[in-house]
């Protein structure tokens, strides 16, 4: 077992991306922005829209603990013991209960990105992770996002709560003169 990791999400799918280390793992935006560049990585990574380091933040699901809580006593996925590619494999188009990865991944998620950035950086990109979240229609996502923000910058997290609100405002007027 790694000492140190993340998982990234597709929302989307429900599906998970485990990194593990043996060392801590920081957002280096300005490395990641260099790589991103190159001509193949950029290929591939445009067909999500990630053209940028600071959209990888958007697939951000579980910390390090939230994962191991949200795994609880179930036995270690391993090479040998591939439990999640069997049981994802098995699920249903519309999951319930305790087969559903999109409740799991609610239950467990508050967003804990500060332990991988730089305390300088981190404002501004939990800013406008928060900021795509609300544009994405992704409540929960939003809201753990302004509560991040508020530990670290109040009046950012204030703006971002604003916004949100007007952007909820705006849709429901749209929404209603389309009923």
């Amino acid at each position: 077992m790694f000492p140190e990791g993340f998982c990234f999400v597709s929302w989307d799918t429900g599906d998970l991306l485990l990194f593990g280390s043996g060392q801590p793992l920081t957002f280096d935006a300005e490395r990641i922005r260099q790589r991103v560049r190159r001509p193949p990585i950029r290929q591939v990574l445009e067909r999500w829209a990630l053209t940028e380091p600071e959209a990888l933040l958007r697939y951000f699901g579980l910390s390090r603990e939230e994962a191991l809580a949200a795994a609880g006593d179930a036995p270690p996925n391993s090479d040998t013991r591939i439990i999640s590619e069997v049981r994802l494999a098995g699920l249903t188009a519309d999951p319930t209960g305790q087969k559903d990865p999109y409740a799991l991944l609610e239950r467990y998620f508050t967003f804990d990105l500060l332990p991988y950035l730089r305390p300088s950086e981190a404002p501004a990109l939990l800013y406008d992770t928060g900021r795509h979240f609300y544009g994405s229609n992704a409540k929960l996502r939003t809201q753990r996002a302004v509560e991040r923000l508020k530990e670290l910058d109040p009046p950012s997290a204030e703006r971002l709560a604003r916004e949100y609100s007007a952007w909820q405002a705006r849709r429901e007027r749209l929404f209603s003169k389309t009923q």
